[in-house]
């Protein structure tokens, strides 16, 4: 299938990527930040929020492509859906709860790395979204649902690899960090600092 045909099956792909690049350009503006001055921190999280806006008009687009018929889904699938996205949703409220608005762009090491969710997964609230975007997929159970949840699973990958790179470089402290979590599966055993 070539990409012309993929985006007029699909036009919630234009979103998404339009998204991403909201998304790592507001990696690239923080780490500007740091020379260029601090006003460019306001501009990079204007940018995040355009980046979560797109991924969630490109979710609800993707849903209301395609109306299954009446009781055609399977109940066992929604209620996993439900309870997952939920999860996703008590996940990142209690990341962003640890973390604190006003911290996103410094590296608390010592609040965050030993703190619950911080110091069984690093991107806890990224999990949560993940989360909440394949609980709302499997309520949902629509083709073009799936197609949009795993791209943006795709894209979500190789941005947060994007803003790991620029977090080691920005933050010499969080490169051990990085090193001893795991980015998705949660550990539940702390291994002690050597």
């Amino acid at each position: 299938m070539e990409l012309g045909t993929l985006i007029l099956q699909f036009p919630f792909l234009l979103s998404l990527l339009a998204g991403v690049l909201a998304g790592l350009s507001a990696v690239l503006l923080r780490r500007a930040a740091l020379v260029l001055g601090s006003g460019l921190r306001l501009l990079a999280w204007l940018l995040t929020a355009c980046s979560v806006a797109a991924a969630a008009l490109s979710f609800v687009w993707s849903w209301s492509l395609f109306k299954p018929p009446a009781g055609s889904g399977n109940p066992l699938l929604t209620a996993l859906g439900g309870l997952l996205g939920l999860a996703g949703v008590v996940l990142t409220l209690r990341a962003l709860s640890v973390r604190g608005l006003r911290e996103l762009y410094t590296w608390p090491a010592a609040k965050l790395e030993n703190r619950s969710p911080y110091r069984q997964v690093r991107r806890p609230i990224g999990l949560g979204l993940m989360m909440v975007a394949l609980g709302a997929t499997l309520v949902v159970d629509t083709f073009p649902a799936w197609v949009c949840f795993f791209v943006w699973l795709i894209l979500t990958h190789l941005q947060l690899e994007v803003e790991e790179w620029e977090m080691r470089h920005r933050l010499p402290g969080a490169r051990d960090y990085l090193k001893r979590t795991p980015r998705y599966i949660p550990r539940f055993r702390h291994k002690e600092r050597t």
